[in-house]
């Protein structure tokens, strides 16, 4: 909870168990006859307590959800690393297909991440949650293989059965996201506090 803050009543658990007392008590003041409800042993509740911020979170001013380029910056980040990664085994039994296939998600992905932008500032947090970026991934990837089936017409490198392209792609996505979920936030713990730069 971030003392004085906009959203204080949201931001925690305990900012809810200080928000509904203190609106109360502020109802109480205004003469509205709302009262608190009473309390075992009479007692007057006291959350003086609450008022001190649990923990700072980043520095004052600075983004925190991420910006188009610390987007950017991430899915590059992941596709060359661990999108590479996963992609050398298949390289093993489909030549040089899904090296091309992995170039055209994170070329894809560039311009996905500016609609992506839009979206997520429409959004009262302006964030994107998990579950979206489940939506997200099932979205992309089956326009991907649409445009790599349209460019393998024109560019052999590009044909790949449709079986094959679901696990390379869902390997890849899936390793990418449990990456920037998880590996993402322990190696880089401020990552998040500078718009993902």
């Amino acid at each position: 909870m971030t003392l004085g803050g906009p959203l204080a009543a949201v931001d925690s658990f305990l900012g809810l168990q200080y928000a509904a007392p203190a609106s109360v008590q502020a109802l109480a003041r205004l003469g509205t006859g709302a009262r608190a409800p009473p309390r075992a042993g009479g007692a007057p509740p006291e959350f003086h307590h609450l008022a001190d911020p649990v923990d700072q979170v980043g520095y004052g001013g600075e983004t925190m959800t991420p910006t188009l380029f610390g987007r950017w910056q991430t899915r590059t980040l992941l596709l060359t690393t661990f999108g590479v990664l996963f992609t050398l085994p298949f390289m093993l039994f489909y030549g040089l297909t899904p090296a091309p296939i992995l170039s055209l998600v994170l070329f894809l992905s560039y311009r996905w991440d500016i609609g992506y932008m839009v979206i997520q500032g429409g959004r009262w947090d302006r964030d994107w949650p998990p579950a979206y970026q489940l939506f997200a991934g099932v979205w992309e990837g089956i326009i991907t293989f649409l445009v790599s089936f349209l460019l393998a017409k024109l560019f052999r490198v590009f044909a790949m059965p449709l079986p094959v392209f679901i696990v390379q792609y869902g390997v890849i996505w899936f390793v990418t996201f449990l990456a920037s979920q998880s590996l993402l936030r322990i190696v880089f713990p401020n990552w998040r506090y500078r718009g993902g730069q």
